[in-house]
């Protein structure tokens, strides 16, 4: 990518409008993750004393609350932490009461202390790829470890990625050149704002690197108007396969309570998520990890 003739942000600096409308979520997430909230409720009782990890604009974390739990939001981007606030005020007041909104850095979480939960919280969620914006193995074994501590003594912890096929089997190309993704309409200062996206994908496998670039282009005639048109912005991201979570997980000295190939799959065993293509039959993986063993963890 030209960075020299055109303006380049990364993902602290994304513009808030964009992308949301960009990331709409993986297919199934919102009502997983809300189903979770309400079986903790149903089994123990009381509602669940919730942390989800890069909430962004609210998008899972308002279903959250819906579902009765306690919910505690994280952000480092203050443009999304914003646009989160502005849905949970738009929430019944006694949902609004239920939440916490905090700016914050996930990854330095033994930085901050979270009072709503002086027990430890019963349920953390790290949705939609968040893992893999820690770009180092070990940061991302150091945040497992880290995001056990701030558990409930029966607490668990979930997260989800996209899974790309092995590449012991697939070969990936990095994109020479922007490709055509999808044009979005927006909402601008008395008229409409119609952008083009462009993606182009840069792959490093033996890293497990994947820098998604998306570049912006209004239409001719907005073009002298639409400050956005010709810049990129870039998410970086460091991607694990399914494969790697159990050890990962033991790393990090936590129990992996199953891995699932997608959010209505069951739980998983080691040799089927090898056996299983990846990429190509299966576009996610979604996993939970505790302090503690269970009858459900992987062998």
């Amino acid at each position: 990518m030209d960075e020299a003739q055109h303006p380049t942000t990364y993902l602290t600096e994304l513009d808030p409008d964009l992308y949301l409308a960009l990331h709409t979520g993986s297919q199934g997430d919102v009502a997983f993750y809300r189903g979770l909230v309400e079986r903790w409720k149903e089994e123990w009782g009381t509602p669940p004393v919730v942390l989800e990890l890069g909430c962004g604009g609210g998008r899972i974390l308002t279903s959250l609350v819906e579902a009765g739990g306690l919910v505690t939001g994280v952000d480092l981007h203050e443009g999304l932490l914003s646009r989160c606030a502005e849905q949970v005020m738009e929430m019944k007041l006694e949902d609004v009461e239920r939440v916490t909104l905090r700016r914050s850095d996930f990854t330095r979480l033994k930085e901050r202390t979270f009072p709503e939960a002086p027990q430890g919280f019963d349920l953390i969620f790290l949705p939609y790829n968040g893992l893999y914006c820690v770009l180092d193995k070990e940061a991302q074994i150091s945040l497992i470890r880290d995001v056990l501590t701030l558990l409930s003594p029966h607490g668990q912890f979930w997260l989800d990625g996209y899974a790309l096929p092995d590449p012991d089997e697939y070969l990936y190309d990095s994109e020479e050149e922007f490709s055509p993704l999808t044009v979005l309409e927006l909402e601008g200062k008395g008229h409409a704002r119609i952008i083009g996206v462009e993606e182009q994908d840069s792959f490093d496998l033996s890293a497990q690197r994947c820098d998604i670039a998306y570049r912006y282009l209004a239409p001719p005639e907005e073009m002298e108007r639409e400050p956005l048109h010709g810049h990129i912005e870039v998410i970086r991201h460091r991607f694990i396969y399914p494969w790697d979570l159990p050890e990962m997980a033991t790393q990090a000295r936590a129990h992996t309570l199953t891995v699932r190939g997608g959010f209505s799959d069951p739980p998983l065993s080691i040799d089927s998520l090898r056996s299983l293509a990846w990429g190509e039959e299966l576009d996610v993986w979604v996993a939970s990890l505790s302090n503690e063993p269970s009858q459900h963890a992987v062998h």
